[in-house]
């Protein structure tokens, strides 16, 4: 229910004209805009704990794909405009990238799979780690950092792919500076606490299937 609440507010934003009230990200920033994507997190956790597990991953591949598809073919239709312009991408284009970004959570949870091998990887692990820092400072160093150094070293390289290029690479790694300190100094004490929660039941499922896909290798 809360995740058609989202998508109906997105759409009366969007159909509102939101740039009309001071800005064309409202159905992109606004909590209750965005609760349905973090409500498919919290789906998926909960069914990954009970007998729809299975099911649910088999079906995550095709979910993935077929999001993934509706996406890039809203994208080669308009031609990469910025989706602030149009109406699918504000709308149902979010709900499409959470529900395919869920099931691409669902495919690395199956050991058998090749989004869990890739995953495993140790570049994405790192990131894994510090993805709240990530997502927490990247839009504010970008707002910050991302025009000026972007007319800066247009100016002097004279070369505006360049300077994109430099610009968001700067931003990057700020924002993975900031995420650093922050999961070091803030973060790293609340997830100490996990040991209060019993995760065993979780774990041995997942034992269980890493030792099946190790069988049948």
């Amino acid at each position: 229910m809360m995740c058609f609440f989202a998508l109906i507010l997105r759409v009366s934003l969007v159909s509102a004209h939101a740039s009309s009230i001071g800005t064309n990200f409202l159905p992109y920033s606004l909590t209750l805009c965005c609760c349905d994507n973090l409500l498919y997190g919290c789906i998926l956790a909960l069914l990954i704990r009970t007998s729809w597990r299975k099911k649910m991953q088999r079906w995550a591949p095709f979910t993935f794909a077929a999001c993934s598809v509706l996406v890039i073919m809203e994208r080669i239709i308009h031609r990469g405009t910025p989706w602030t312009n149009g109406f699918f991408m504000p709308t149902l284009g979010f709900s499409l990238i959470g529900i395919g970004s869920a099931s691409l959570i669902a495919m690395s949870l199956h050991p058998p799979t090749c989004a869990h091998r890739l995953f495993r990887l140790s570049i994405f692990r790192f990131l894994g780690r510090y993805s709240y820092g990530l997502y927490i400072f990247h839009y504010s160093v970008y707002g910050f950092l991302a025009a000026p150094l972007h007319n800066l070293f247009v100016q002097h390289l004279h070369s505006r792919v360049l300077g994109t290029l430099l610009s968001v690479g700067v931003v990057a790694v700020v924002s993975l500076l900031l995420a650093l300190v922050s999961y070091h100094l803030y973060e790293i004490h609340f997830l100490r606490l996990k040991k209060y929660f019993s995760y065993c039941e979780h774990t041995d499922e997942l034992r269980t299937a890493k030792n099946e896909a190790a069988v049948s290798a």
